[in-house]
C-alpha cells in the first residue's frame, strides 16, 4: 500500500513540474490560473466556493466560463484586492450574449483613448425607461450628424410658432423615482439624495409630444414618455430665423414710413367687400372700429404664399402681439379689449417677407 501511495506522489510532482504551475493554491486557499487557451477554461468547484481567482490569458476569442453540463448564467464578480483595482482589464474585453450578438466591447489604447463601445453599429443602451442613470459627467458630448449617413432631408417650417407654444416647467422628482429610500441606511446619503432631487427645469414630456411628437418616445412596456432635448436645437434656430425675419420687416416699415406710424391712412375697405374672385393678397379694416369688446381683422392670402403674420404695435412702433397665419383663402384675427390698453393701435400683414398693408384701430374702454 505504501508503494502505491508512493508512485501517486511521484507522479503527482512528475504532473506539476510539467504542467509548469498552470494551476496554484497557496496556503490561504487561494486559487490562480495563468494559461493560454484557445477555446476557455473551465472553472468549477463541486462543493465550495472559489474566494479569490486570478487569471492571466490571452485566448483567441475570449475566456469562457462554464460549468462541465451548463454555461453559467450568472457570473459576479466580489472580489477585494489588495491593489487599487476590483476589476482590471487590460486590452480589449467584451460582454454580451454571445459574439454572433451585440454587446459592449472596453478598448485601452493609452490612458486618454479607452473607449466603451458596441460591437454592431448603433446598437446598446444604456440605461431603460424604468432604470435611468441618475448622473452623467463628461467634458464633452458628440453625436452621429454626417450628411452621408441621412436621407429624406426636409427643411424645418413655422419653428417659431412650435416653440411659442412649448411651456418650459420647474420641477422636483418624484421621491420614488429618484432613489429607494428602503435600501438607504446613511442618513446624511438621503438628505443629499433629497436636495439632487428637487428644482429641475425642463419640459413635460406629454405636452411636447402635442407640439413637436418628433422629439418625444414612449415605452409601452414600462408605459414611460422620454424626451431627446438635443432635437429641440435645430427647431429652435429656425425659430430665431423666422423671428429675425419678422423684426426686419418691421424694420423696413419703419423706415419706409420716415420714422412715424402716425401718418398712415385708416382704410374704409371691410371684409363683406371683398369678392369671390379676389386674386391679391389683402389686409382689411377691423370691424367694428372703434370697438370696446372684441375687433375682427380680416385677410386675404392667395394659395402661393408660403407664410404670413399679422402684428399688432403701438404708436410709437413697439410691437405688441404677432400672430402666425397658415390658413389659405380668406381668413381673420379676433382681438379681445383685455389684450390692449385702451388708445390707438397699428396693425400690419406681412406676407413671405413683404408688407401688404398697415391699418390703424381703436379701443376704447368705458
Amino acid at each position: 500500500m505504501k508503494k502505491i501511495i508512493i508512485s501517486c506522489l511521484a507522479l503527482l510532482s512528475i504532473f506539476c513540474v510539467v504542467a509548469h504551475g498552470q494551476l496554484e493554491m497557496n496556503s490561504s486557499g487561494e486559487v490562480g490560473i495563468g494559461a493560454t487557451p484557445t477555446t476557455g477554461i473551465d472553472l468549477f468547484t463541486p462543493e465550495a466556493k472559489i474566494t479569490h481567482l486570478g487569471v492571466n490569458a490571452s485566448p483567441v476569442s475570449g475566456i469562457d466560463f462554464y460549468t462541465p453540463e451548463a454555461k453559467i448564467s450568472t457570473l459576479g464578480i466580489n472580489v477585494t484586492p489588495t491593489g487599487a483595482h476590483q476589476l482590471w482589464v487590460q486590452g480589449i474585453a467584451r460582454f454580451g450574449y454571445s459574439a454572433t450578438m451585440s454587446c459592449f466591447e472596453f478598448k485601452y489604447l493609452d490612458m486618454y483613448d479607452m473607449q466603451l463601445l458596441p460591437t454592431m453599429n448603433n446598437s446598446c443602451v444604456i440605461g431603460s425607461s424604468s432604470y435611468g442613470i441618475r448622473k452623467v459627467t463628461a467634458y464633452n458630448f458628440t453625436t452621429l450628424s454626417d450628411k452621408r449617413q441621412k436621407e429624406n432631408i426636409q427643411t424645418l417650417s413655422g419653428s417659431l410658432d412650435q416653440i411659442i407654444r412649448l411651456q418650459g416647467v420647474k420641477y422636483d422628482l418624484k421621491k420614488e423615482f429618484a432613489y429607494d429610500e428602503a435600501k438607504i441606511s446613511d442618513e446624511s446619503l438621503k438628505t443629499k439624495l433629497d436636495l439632487e432631487r428637487k428644482g429641475f427645469i425642463g419640459f413635460l414630456a406629454q405636452d411636447v409630444y402635442e407640439v413637436l411628437p418628433e422629439v418625444v418616445s414612449y415605452d409601452e412596456d414600462a408605459d414611460i414618455y422620454t424626451m431627446n432635448y438635443l432635437r429641440i436645437i435645430p427647431v429652435l434656430v429656425e425659430a430665431i430665423k423666422e423671428q429675425q425675419t419678422q423684426i426686419d420687416d418691421l424694420k423696413q416699415l419703419v423706415a419706409s414710413s420716415s420714422g412715424s406710424l402716425k401718418g398712415a391712412a385708416v382704410s374704409g375697405t371691410s371684409l363683406d367687400e371683398v369678392g369671390e374672385n379676389m386674386e391679391l393678397t389683402s389686409l382689411f379694416q377691423n370691424h367694428p372700429n372703434p370697438f370696446s369688446v372684441e375687433t375682427t381683422i380680416g385677410y386675404y392670402l392667395t394659395e402661393n404664399i408660403t407664410s404670413a403674420s399679422l402684428f399688432v404695435y403701438d404708436m410709437t412702433g413697439k410691437q405688441l402681439k404677432n400672430f402666425n397665419i397658415y390658413e389659405k383663402g380668406s381668413g381673420e384675427v379676433i382681438i379681445s379689449s383685455g389684450e390692449l390698453d385702451a388708445g390707438l393701435y397699428m396693425y400690419s400683414l406681412v406676407a413671405d417677407g413683404k408688407l401688404v398693408g398697415t391699418k390703424q384701430m381703436i379701443l376704447t374702454k368705458n
